[in-house]
């Protein structure tokens, strides 16, 4: 995709966890610079899968990335880990772009504010809770596409797995008794979870339903 309309492909990669992601701008010569600390002011933490499309129909390449945080309250609880004011604190000591473990939508603005041409460096504002879509559990991909032939692109997440390991209680669980039951019959008690796709329709310019 080219995120800065200037005629060459960049490339966004996804990063799962404390690495940040990255976003290769092309230099024309064969080379490529990271440079999502400039255009996003923040990303997903648990970058999933992510598509790269025009959202709005305005032209510019937005960015839509999947997360894992759920959308009910007992879910959030049994399987989002804490956080700290320090943490984010080290992360931003040692490098690390501001991650939030949600689905973000990052909507391109188009170039900066006093840049004199149109294949300047976006700006990108994240609309995922204005938009309705920041909240789908542990999701996988995302494909987004005119579903219902309306000219707004909708968009189908994907998601599922067949143990939740990231139940908090089998955690507990697990750490007391991982020395007394063999591995086989551990695994066996990790609970199983079913998780709906979504759908979103988008009805108006950037809200989905």
């Amino acid at each position: 995709m080219d995120i800065n309309r200037d005629g060459w492909k960049d490339i966004y990669i996804s990063n799962d966890f404390l690495s940040s992601d990255i976003l290769y701008i092309n230099n024309h010569d064969g080379t490529f610079t990271n440079r999502s600390k400039e255009y996003f002011k923040h990303t997903s933490f648990n970058g999933m899968g992510q598509d790269v499309i025009d959202i709005n129909n305005d032209g510019l390449a937005d960015v839509f990335e999947l997360d894992m945080n759920p959308e009910d309250n007992y879910r959030k609880k049994m399987m989002l880990g804490a956080n700290s004011s320090q943490n984010v604190q080290n992360l931003q000591r040692y490098g690390y772009q501001l991650q939030y473990v949600r689905n973000t939508l990052q909507l391109n603005q188009g170039p900066r504010v006093l840049q004199n041409d149109s294949i300047g460096s976006p700006a990108f504002s994240e609309i995922a809770f204005m938009s309705g879509v920041a909240q789908t559990d542990w999701s996988w991909t995302p494909l987004v596409a005119d579903f219902d032939n309306d000219g707004l692109r909708d968009i189908v997440i994907t998601n599922g797995f067949p143990k939740d390991i990231t139940d908090h209680d089998f955690v507990a669980f697990r750490n007391k008794a991982m020395f007394l039951s063999n591995k086989k019959l551990l695994l066996q008690q990790i609970p199983e979870v079913k998780i709906s796709n979504y759908f979103f329709s988008q009805q108006w310019a950037n809200v989905f339903l």
